[in-house]
């Protein structure tokens, strides 16, 4: 082999070199699919957080419903065998019992009302109205109106049958529900809720709305098929900076009373729903630190004790090439190392028996050649 200097690493360094690349290539490869698994972590808990945010919102709303409902069939049953006076009572007295209700009242079958809150409306023909025609059939909700034009006069009209004792029919009652009262209570379930609510009638219109300051409007174009097609959950771009966790119920109003047809639709930030998941593995990063400081201490031990004393072995074999007497220590860190500190020594054993040898050699040579040159001047 030429003669020179070796560039080559030391065992040592190719092992420290070689550990922390392949821990950093590993970290990074478990960051990379661990932060995939986190955006799809984090995803469902958005879209589990909007539907319990919907939940929740569709129980609170019902019940309050559900309250009024429960009120118009115990005053229906009430009713039957009434006689007028103690039914003007118990229409007048329906609108200030809750605030919900804006009027009562109740018509015959030939659709004349006979009774209505505060004498209002009484004589009125309604036989052509929808509350009237459904509500001699059964229990019905009407859809939302706005007499007026009037956003602020938004109504629903809840009726049905009035039956007496012997089950003949004596008319139709009628709660006009009011919008505004149920748009104020959704939009205090939606800040509490902390998200955004929209709630759609049968016609696909907005009846309800509850957004948080600067929050966008919302993405008909979007939510509009994902309605027809009533998906559950949805996820929108509406926010320039977050998208959005949406959740679509296709009937909000729920429990034992007549469809309401109104659809619900709540959008929850994705800063508000999620972004917990990444955040909790920030103090993981100690760990790894401190498991990366662990492993290099390993190596240093491994390194110290098992190669350490092969690069000494390998100082003692260039030696030995060099000519030099040099004996090695004898090791035993590794059966390995025992063996090549073993078979140095029989080297350099070797070695030094055949130096001696060839001293004894040269030194008979040189006798046997001086000999006759001294005979030679004594003569």
């Amino acid at each position: 082999m030429a003669s020179g200097k070796i560039h080559a690493p030391s065992l040592t360094r190719a092992l420290f070199g070689f550990v922390i690349v392949t821990a950093c290539g590993a970290m990074i490869l478990i960051w990379v699919l661990l932060s995939g698994r986190i955006d799809d972590v984090e995803n469902n808990l958005q879209d589990t957080h909007a539907v319990r945010g919907a939940q929740a919102f569709q129980m609170v709303l019902t019940t309050a419903i559900e309250r009024e409902w429960r009120s118009l069939e115990a005053v229906a049953d009430q009713l039957g065998n009434a006689v007028p006076a103690n039914i003007r009572t118990i229409v007048d007295a329906v609108p200030n019992a809750g605030g919900r209700i804006f009027w009562a009242g109740m018509a015959e079958p030939s659709g004349i009302i006979i009774h209505g809150s505060d004498r209002v409306r009484e004589g009125e023909d309604v036989s052509d109205r929808r509350w009237f025609r459904a509500g001699l059939r059964g229990p019905n909700v009407g859809n939302v109106y706005t007499p007026g034009g009037d956003e602020a006069e938004s109504r629903v009209n809840l009726s049905m049958p009035v039956y007496r004792d012997d089950g003949s029919l004596r008319g139709v009652m009628i709660y006009s529900m009011r919008m505004d009262s149920l748009t104020g209570y959704a939009q205090e379930i939606a800040t509490d809720l902390n998200m955004d609510v929209f709630v759609f009638d049968r016609s696909g219109d907005m009846i309800m709305e509850s957004r948080k300051a600067g929050s966008a409007p919302l993405d008909m174009g979007l939510v509009g098929p994902a309605l027809s097609l009533s998906l559950p959950t949805l996820r929108s771009s509406d926010d320039p900076k977050h998208t959005a966790a949406m959740a679509i119920l296709p009937d909000l109003v729920d429990g034992d009373m007549p469809s309401f047809g109104w659809k619900l639709v709540v959008r929850v930030p994705t800063n508000a729903a999620g972004g917990h998941v990444a955040s909790s593995l920030s103090p993981l990063l100690p760990v790894l630190g401190l498991l990366m400081l662990s492993l290099l201490l390993l190596v240093a031990f491994y390194a110290n004790h098992f190669l350490r004393p092969v690069g000494q072995l390998a100082k003692v074999a260039e030696a030995l090439a060099k000519g030099e007497t040099i004996y090695p220590t004898d090791e035993h860190s590794s059966q390995e190392t025992a063996v090549l500190s073993h078979s140095l020594a029989i080297i350099q054993s070797k070695l030094d028996e055949r130096s001696r040898r060839n001293a004894r050699e040269e030194k008979r040579l040189e006798e046997a050649l001086s000999a006759p040159r001294k005979r030679h001047w004594a003569a």
